[in-house]
């Protein structure tokens, strides 16, 4: 009977109020507890005497503990283990107390929502009806080697698609520049992510192959006047230049880090190369100017290098033309002692011949004009 009649009831329960002020505390008996929802949307429990709601408390995921009365054996409750709270609750029925702590649970999975349980796919395989009577061609080894032709700097170098991939570094920065700059400028245009790559992708390969020439914002605006405004390509080259020294890398790609810069091993792809022109071109030094020391070194080091190369050649032909009359030599004394060895067997199949006919004849002068004869 005491149980249905709590099922009925299990909604709110009953308690007292143990209420301490700075100057005096008392008790309040008859209270109720029950589960509210705020105007803000949340469940709090609620302590109402008379209908008018004298405390509110927020549930939270651990209840606190409680303690007992020694005299009475009742059960009290604090909402703040602290001390700050003023107020505490008595339940004198422990069938009060259970109610409570039902609502109080109820409140604190209401307000604390339960944790999303993580669904881990397990790996399955299943069978494609149909895949082994595909026509497929199998592959036959070939006799021959596989292999690609030129070597990977090469084929990079080839390649129209930028080897350059944008980090996290670089889209912040490009974001910042179409924000500041165009609208500074008034434009409407931003760089793409795509332009970006290609025009560093296009500096780190002009610095590879010309290093000593491509130092100064001028050279990498005029090779990538198509791509975008000077001052937009001027941007990205100091943004680039900045990176490389942070970074103190010999290059931003990594096929170009495990090999030193050349002066001229290929073209690079056709966004660098200079449009041609059948005008006659003014000198870039200017009359009566010479070119930089940097570059009559350079000039210099091209022709010592040209000069060596000429040299080793005519050494290697030289060598070649020794090694040929010495195997010459050595096969004619090769063809003599062959001759020599020749004699040497017929002298000796003879000279057997001769004793063998002069144990027959009893004379080795008979036996010797028997077998010459």
């Amino acid at each position: 009977m005491e149980g249905s009649k709590r099922d009925l009831d299990s909604t709110s329960c009953s308690a007292n109020i143990l209420v301490t002020e700075l100057d005096k505390c008392y008790r309040e008996d008859g209270v109720t507890v029950m589960l509210e929802m705020s105007s803000s949307g949340e469940w709090l429990l609620v302590v109402k005497k008379n209908g008018l709601t004298r405390y509110t408390h927020k549930a939270e995921k651990v209840m606190r503990p409680c303690s007992k009365n020694r005299i009475t054996q009742a059960v009290i409750w604090s909402a703040d283990s602290n001390g700050d709270s003023n107020w505490k609750l008595e339940f004198p029925n422990r069938c009060d107390w259970s109610i409570f702590k039902d609502l109080y649970k109820e409140c604190s999975d209401r307000v604390v929502p339960a944790p999303a349980i993580k669904f881990i796919p397990v790996p399955g395989v299943r069978e494609v009806p149909g895949y082994a009577d595909s026509h497929s061609i199998p592959f036959d080894r070939p006799e021959s080697y596989i292999y690609l032709n030129d070597d990977e700097v090469s084929r990079a170098m080839a390649k129209r698609t930028a080897n350059y991939d944008m980090d996290s570094d670089d889209e912040e920065w490009l974001k910042k520049f179409n924000s500041d700059f165009f609208v500074e400028n008034e434009l409407h245009d931003h760089v793409s992510e795509d332009n970006f790559e290609l025009m560093v992708d296009a500096f780190e390969k002009a610095f590879y192959c010309r290093p000593h020439d491509f130092s100064d914002e001028n050279a990498a605006a005029n090779l990538c006047l198509d791509m975008g405004r000077r001052e937009v390509v001027e941007a990205i080259y100091s943004y680039w230049m900045n990176k490389r020294k942070q970074k103190r890398s010999s290059s931003l790609l990594r096929i170009f880090q495990g090999h030193q810069p050349k002066r001229a091993l290929l073209d690079p792809k056709p966004v660098l190369r200079k449009r041609r022109s059948f005008k006659r071109q003014p000198s870039q030094f200017g009359r009566g100017k010479q070119p930089s020391f940097l570059q009559a070194m350079a000039a210099e080091q091209d022709a010592l290098q040209e000069q060596n190369a000429i040299h080793k050649v005519e050494e290697a032909k030289s060598e070649a033309d020794r090694s040929v009359e010495l195997a010459i030599r050595k096969r004619k004394r090769a063809q003599l002692l062959m001759q020599n060895a020749d004699l040497v067997t017929y002298k000796a199949t003879m000279a057997f011949r001769i004793a063998e006919a002069a144990q027959v004849l009893g004379s080795p002068d008979a036996a010797a004009a028997y077998v010459l004869d």
